[in-house]
């Protein structure tokens, strides 16, 4: 089966025997970057997120190196500061942590102990810069609540947009090829479309296509305006 690598989903397990990862040639797509589900029991609809901790870990462990065979610049993966500890121990171990300070952050307890990061865990180097150690970036994460203006979806982890661009622009080029194998409700695509990346990936529930096309839509109309304005001057 041919794959088409410019903007197409598949709706399907990112580890399907047909067209999943296992299928795709090495070093065919530019990076990956994704946010994966936590096993954090959160109903997707036709995923459950509630595995049994090893089989969770497997899972991760299959995905990522799958990814990296496939990506040749690297793989970068979104965790939040709950999951992070698993992921860089025992799933990501020669990753880099980027460390995102959350203007919005939330209550973690009733003892006040503050959410206050994300990461990006990633073994890909910038173009321009080459990190030697733990970068911290400040940037806003979408969370609960009204403080964060970035618009939600009917999804029940969505991605914030901010730390994905940021991303994207230090560790890809314009016309490269994203690969996400968890596309959920499509923030990452939609950064790609915004940075005119050509992306690629995965989505097992299809109930989530009208949201990701939407987006898509908005996005492209969003660029194009944008590009018409700047040809006049």
């Amino acid at each position: 089966m041919v794959i088409t690598f410019t903007g197409n989903i598949i709706y399907d397990s990112c580890l399907n025997d047909e067209n999943g990862l296992y299928t795709l040639e090495d070093n065919s797509i530019d990076i990956s970057i994704y946010d994966p589900p936590f096993n954090a029991k959160k109903d997707y609809g036709v995923y459950k997120d509630n595995l049994k901790e090893k089989d969770y870990i497997k899972f991760m462990m299959t995905v990522l190196e799958e990814c990296k065979r496939i990506s040749r610049r690297g793989v970068g993966v979104y965790v939040d500061s709950w999951r992070f500890k698993l992921f860089w121990q025992l799933i990501f171990p020669d990753a880099f942590p980027i460390i995102i300070k959350k203007r919005c952050h939330t209550f973690a307890n009733k003892i006040n102990l503050l959410t206050k990061f994300h990461v990006i865990l990633t073994n890909a180097y910038a173009l321009n810069i080459k990190p030697k150690s733990t970068d911290i970036w400040d940037v806003t994460v979408i969370t609960d609540g009204y403080i964060c203006k970035e618009k939600r979806y009917d999804h029940p982890a969505q991605t914030g947009k901010e730390p994905i661009l940021k991303f994207l622009r230090l560790f890809s080029e314009e016309g490269e090829t994203v690969l996400e194998p968890f596309i959920g409700s499509g923030s990452i695509i939609e950064c790609c479309v915004q940075l005119n990346r050509n992306w690629f990936g995965y989505e097992l529930n299809e109930d989530y296509r009208s949201i990701i096309e939407g987006r898509i839509k908005d996005m492209e109309l969003m660029v194009n305006n944008k590009n018409m304005v700047n040809s006049l001057f």
